[in-house]
């Protein structure tokens, strides 16, 4: 059994250099831990990545059909789903990093 954060689960969901590497584990050990804000993250990662470009809205349509899928089978702290209207928050609201607000 594996800790999963955000930055192991993303390219389980959309190709990225380490995806490989990651399915493998995900292979050898199936059985995913994370804390339940995770899903919030990595739908957030998406909305981000749409918003500066780098995803169509198809794409990102697609990486969170792959974590809905992933969902299923992780067991998480604190779950009480993976709050609906926080990715949808994600997907709504701009980034203000490096813009001096919070």
């Amino acid at each position: 059994m594996k800790f999963w954060d955000s930055s192991a689960i993303t390219p389980l969901a959309v190709r990225e250099p380490h995806t490989d590497a990651v399915k493998t584990l995900l292979a050898v050990d199936g059985h995913m831990v994370v804390w339940w804000r995770t899903m919030v993250e990595c739908a957030s990662a998406f909305a981000r990545q749409r918003r500066d470009g780098a995803f169509s809205a198809a794409d990102e349509r697609q990486a969170l059909a792959v974590l809905e899928g992933l969902t299923a089978d992780l067991e998480c702290s604190h779950r009480l789903g993976w709050g609906a209207g926080a990715r949808a928050t994600s997907r709504a609201c701009p980034s203000t990093e490096g813009s001096g607000r919070t």
